[in-house]
């Protein structure tokens, strides 16, 4: 009994060639190539029409690789990778660590003085000359003087000479001059240390170079630092005389402007400038407001004319004005307040009389239409009263009223802005008067005031900088035993080349094979065939091989291999049950299985396919195209035996060489013993008739061809079969190989039903789904069930 997914076949074994025709055309891609760009697969016209135009390139070709990518080559190559990354990470840190050589540190001290011996001169590191220093030590006297002195015989110095160095400029570079950090160097407590140091594998030549620079220093700079503040001296000394001479006429000036002005206090004259000045502020104020108001008016009177038009001057009377006057009238209101009394007694005689012609109801009705009439008449005679005192110019119309109102109400913004501005021009004429001479005030006493300080911080350097001179004590000494011998090295260096080179190594050669793994853009999941090639995942199997012992972990249980073996059985009749409700392969009676190149799982699938066919009850023949590597055979656990070769050589016939095997309902063709003679005859006419006479024995034909890009037998072949699908093996099959397969199946008019992906990750088959209820025993309970 058939399977239930194979119901649309028919009762009566499943007879394929009942179902109705379908062109190849019908066997198109998951996407179209309008609505998704850079899809691989297209819609293929009937044998004998035209091709349809090849999209573009997938975008997964061009662009450049994705994390996830690179994460997926890492996973593959990590073991190589790592293998690598050891290897050479050893001999790099070793040959480092030998070849990079250490260093030793000597230090020459020396030591300043506060800079005056009476006077507290409270100052930091950064205050105390030593920066100005730094560039004297660096300089080509004291370097020159040093290098005098001996060290021109120094290998250093040699070394340096032959590699075309100047070796001032050599000294200048390798010197390293500080001010050490400290907290009471900081605070100014105590002398300023300055230190000099230097590098080098040498101790003794660096001993020697410092006390030759430290020598040179003392003698050369600090030795003619007296000199220079002795001229220093007198620079100052006639800087302070010209400066009290200034003083004094500056203070001569000042009394003369004190008696023009009247005072001598600046502040009196202050007072009187801000008072005016707070005035001006506020008539400033008042004028903006003042001046937005007259604006406002204007603006009021044009929108007013605008709105009335020519009423404003004409002497007119709105209507509406009328009739809200004859509404506040007191005689139109009494008649109204009668009106609504009578009204009121109609009301109640109607509903004493039903008969409206009662003489009760007929006087009432007469009275309100007498009253109505009275009141029209005085109402209309009111109206021609009040337009005839418009006319006459008795009286005013309200539109008139307000147009004058705000023509006054703007002549009058307009004076009163007026008046403001020329009080604010006097006011200000007066501040400019009074600031004048008040600014003068105060800028020559602030030139009394800095002239003085100047004066006075002059005469006060000058006495410091006369008591250094009487003390005639240098500014700078050496520090006793400042230049030793550096004993200890310094391989910190050493140590983080040695560390930075293995890391490099390391993570070049996990690097090398990761990003070479990475340029072959190998296939690492099903979506990478659907979303970026555009080929309908057909099946997804789990990877077939028996799982093996890893690095010391326990081997998997018969449990597990039993689950991976009934998931594989679950996904190939998924896939059967597909490739039968397929709308595109319902005419599908011969499929091809193939691959881009060997080794990616074709004839699994094919295998595999065709023992689910034949589960199903259908006559199912496997057949073996791989002529130049069959493998089928073995699959089957069948021997390689006369077989499609020699029916092509036409040694044997098709009926001698086909073989029941082990699976119930499928029939096996092997590849036979190939030579050039049976390759040739794949391009006859008999390779036809041979499929043809197949297709009228069998229900079902799966062939298991060679690789597409390997050999053109796959073409060949191909043309015999109504459709063929593509095995890809997860990171092993490349996507531009399989694209490139899609490319060439196209180019010869063979339909792509899509492809089968190979080496799922175990984790989407759920564990213990597919062998609950199948036999596998459960836990706590004693395995009695036989295996499905």
């Amino acid at each position: 009994m058939a399977p239930p997914e194979d119901d649309h076949l028919g009762k009566n074994g499943g007879n394929l060639d009942e179902q109705p025709a379908a062109s190849k055309g019908e066997l198109g891609p998951v996407r179209d190539a309008e609505n998704g760009p850079g899809t691989a697969m297209q819609t293929v016209d009937s044998p004998g029409g035209p091709l349809v135009p090849f999209s573009n390139r997938p975008k997964i070709l061009t662009t450049p690789p994705a994390i996830s990518d690179i994460l997926n080559s890492l996973r593959r190559q990590w073991r190589l990778a790592l293998l690598l990354g050891v290897l050479l990470a050893i001999p790099a840190g070793l040959g480092t660590w030998f070849l990079v050589p250490v260093t030793y540190t000597a230090h020459s001290f020396m030591q300043s003085r506060k800079s005056t011996i009476i006077f507290e001169d409270v100052q930091n590191a950064e205050e105390s000359g030593w920066e100005a220093q730094e560039t004297l030590i660096r300089g080509y006297r004291v370097l020159n003087t040093a290098l005098n002195d001996g060290l021109m015989e120094l290998e250093y110095i040699k070394e340096a000479q032959e590699d075309d160095i100047d070796p001032i400029d050599y000294l200048a570079r390798v010197l390293m001059i500080e001010v050490p950090d400290s907290e009471k160097e900081r605070k100014g407590v105590g002398g300023q240390i300055l230190k000099i140091s230097m590098r080098g594998d040498d101790p003794d030549q660096l001993r020697q170079i410092l006390e030759a620079v430290t020598d040179a220093y003392l003698e050369e700079v600090v030795t003619e630092e007296r000199g220079a503040w002795l001229k220093q001296k007198d620079v100052m000394q006639a800087q302070h005389t010209l400066k009290t001479d200034r003083l004094k006429l500056k203070r001569e000036d000042l009394q003369e402007l004190a008696k023009t002005i009247g005072t001598s206090d600046p502040d009196t004259a202050n007072a009187t400038q801000h008072l005016l000045l707070d005035q001006i502020l506020y008539l400033r104020r008042q004028v903006s407001e003042i001046r937005e108001q007259s604006v406002q008016k204007r603006r009021e009177m044009r929108a007013f004319e605008r709105q009335v038009g020519a009423l404003a001057v004409a002497g007119s009377i709105l209507p509406e004005d009328i009739e809200a006057e004859l509404a506040q009238n007191e005689d139109l209101a009494q008649y109204q307040t009668r009106i609504a009394e009578i009204q009121a007694e109609l009301d109640a005689y109607q509903q004493i009389y039903r008969d409206s012609s009662a003489e009760p109801i007929k006087t009432r009705l007469a009275e309100i239409s007498r009253l109505q009439e009275e009141q029209a008449g005085f109402a209309q005679q009111l109206r021609n009263e009040i337009l005839a005192a418009v006319l006459r110019g008795e009286r005013k119309s309200e539109v008139q009223l307000n147009y004058e109102r705000l023509e006054a109400e703007s002549i009058e913004a307009d004076d009163y802005l007026e008046e403001l501005q020329t009080e604010y021009s006097e006011l200000t004429l007066r501040v400019q008067e009074i600031g004048e001479y008040s600014a003068d005030l105060v800028r020559r006493q602030d030139e009394l005031v800095h002239l003085a300080q100047v004066t006075g911080e002059l005469g006060y350097e000058l006495e410091k900088l006369d008591l250094e001179l009487r003390a005639n004590q240098p500014r700078v000494r050496r520090v006793d035993g400042a230049v030793r011998r550096p004993k200890t090295a310094d391989t910190s260096k050493r140590d983080q080349l040695t560390l930075m080179t293995s890391f490099g190594a390391l993570l070049l050669g996990i690097a090398t094979p990761t990003l070479l793994d990475v340029v072959k853009r190998k296939v690492s999941s099903a979506n990478q065939m659907s979303e970026g090639l555009g080929i309908r995942v057909l099946a997804n199997l789990p990877l077939f091989d028996k799982p093996k012992r890893r690095l010391g972990f326990r081997a998997p249980t018969p449990e597990a291999i039993e689950e991976l073996q009934v998931a594989m059985e679950e996904s190939i009749d998924g896939l059967r049950a597909m490739l039968l409700h397929l709308p595109a392969a319902k005419s599908v009676r011969t499929l091809m299985v193939t691959s881009a190149l060997a080794n990616e799982g074709k004839t699994t699938v094919a295998s595999l396919l065709a023992t689910s066919m034949g589960r199903s009850g259908r006559r199912t023949l496997l057949i073996d195209g791989d002529l130049r590597c069959p493998s089928a055979h073995r699959f089957l656990e069948m021997p390689l035996e006369e077989g499609l070769a020699e029916v092509l050589r036409g040694d044997v016939a098709i009926e001698s060489v086909i073989r029941p095997s082990r699976m119930p309902g499928l029939r096996f063709l092997s590849a036979g013993h190939f030579d050039s003679t049976s390759l040739q005859a794949l391009t006859k006419k008999n390779l036809g008739e041979i499929f043809e006479k197949l297709q009228d024995e069998f229900d079902f034909i799966v062939v298991d061809s060679a690789p597409v890009l390997s050999v053109v037998d796959t073409s060949l072949i191909g043309q015999q079969c109504d459709a063929a699908i593509l095995s890809v093996l997860r990171d092993k099959s490349r996507v531009a190989t399989i694209y490139e397969t899609i490319d060439r199946l196209r180019a010869t008019q063979i339909p792509v039903l899509g492809c089968v992906f190979n080496g799922q990750h175990a984790n989407i088959f759920s564990p213990g789904y597919y062998t609950y209820g199948y036999g596998s025993p459960q836990t706590g309970q004693p395995d009695t069930a036989s295996p499905s």
